[in-house]
């Protein structure tokens, strides 16, 4: 807050020159496992007791599950009867219409057949989705930093986004970038792309803003060669989505960050030597009248400084700083302190 005056009995008015806004930065870390990294994957059996589960995993990180569910993934179609285990449920055509009416504008969206359209523009009506936990997204898929490998008996795929490659991009969304998914790796922070954007090598599309991966079913089949993942009404053993998950953790890898932009303010609480060098504290005073316990501290007072409250115009207590240790604080030295802000 500011104010002409720069002391009160108790506070310290801020000056403009006391306040400075830091530059906004970008801050990263991982979005799933303890470090961004998981190599083993686990689901709860117990939580596909009703049929109409079937559709949907809980994944978890099998090296630590008490961290809890790291991302989810399930099966959409629009017909709603592929790899279902009871088809009067019908959750898979749910949960495709749900994706394609969050997810699909105009331009990817054919409104006369309601198909979803690849980068591609190949038609499909099923896809797989990978859906990031909020609390662990933060703001949003770090776009360019995330890899995922899947494995099929003797073939292995490795997806990335194409957000490095102006070439292989694919534009906007109303719902935020979305980029093309194409086989590659990255190695510490370099991205080498196995295959380009064209006609038979798009595997989805990847929303970072809302953290969701869009998998294209027929074009991993075809990497894959032999992979089979739909069926119809089949014990869980065999639904399509536990096929797909056993892919995922036969890959063994995948790893993600997630990406959230910092503001910061800093605010310069200086108090001169003529400042803050008494207490209101109970423990200072003695009797009714409030006489100084210490007579001998009347001429030569020293407090030590703990904490720091900033407060608005109304004197209500907006945000506390803890010091590290406590500063001495008297009429022969000051006290600078910087109380950072991040927002």
């Amino acid at each position: 807050m500011a104010n002409e005056k720069q002391f009160s009995d108790v506070f310290y008015y801020f000056n403009q020159k006391d306040i400075v806004e830091k530059n906004r930065q970008i801050v990263t870390d991982g979005a799933i496992g303890s470090s961004g990294t998981i190599t083993s994957f686990e689901y709860l059996a117990t939580q596909y007791a009703d049929s109409s589960s079937h559709y949907f995993m809980d994944v978890y990180d099998s090296a630590n599950t008490a961290s809890g569910v790291q991302f989810d993934i399930s099966y959409g179609n629009r017909n709603g009867y592929s790899g279902s285990y009871d088809d009067t449920y019908s959750p898979s055509e749910v949960t495709y219409n749900q994706y394609a009416n969050k997810l699909l504008n105009v331009n990817t969206y054919d409104t006369s057949s309601n198909i979803f359209k690849w980068a591609n523009l190949s038609e499909s009506v099923d896809m797989f989705i990978v859906n990031f936990k909020r609390d662990k997204l933060k703001e949003k898929l770090d776009a360019g930093n995330w890899e995922l490998k899947l494995t099929n008996g003797s073939s292995t795929i490795s997806l990335i986004d194409s957000s490095t490659d102006t070439n292989l991009a694919i534009g906007n969304g109303f719902t935020g970038p979305k980029y093309n998914i194409v086989s590659g790796t990255f190695i510490n922070s370099t991205r080498t792309y196995y295959t380009t954007e064209d006609a038979d090598s798009s595997y989805g599309t990847v929303y970072p803003d809302l953290g969701i991966i869009l998998l294209n079913p027929q074009q991993l089949q075809a990497g894959f060669g032999s992979w089979t993942y739909s069926g119809s009404a089949v014990p869980f053993t065999n639904n399509v989505i536990n096929e797909f998950f056993k892919v995922i953790d036969s890959g063994s890898y995948f790893a993600a960050r997630n990406e959230e932009v910092i503001s910061s303010l800093n605010y310069f609480v200086r108090a001169g030597n003529e400042n803050f060098n008494f207490s209101n504290n109970p423990t200072w005073q003695t009797g009714s009248n409030g006489v100084m316990r210490y007579t001998e501290m009347n001429e030569d007072p020293i407090t030590y400084v703990t904490t720091i409250g900033l407060y608005n115009d109304d004197n209500e207590l907006l945000a506390i700083a803890k010091l590290s240790k406590p500063v001495e604080k008297s009429f022969e030295n000051e006290l600078l302190v910087k109380v950072r802000l991040d927002f």
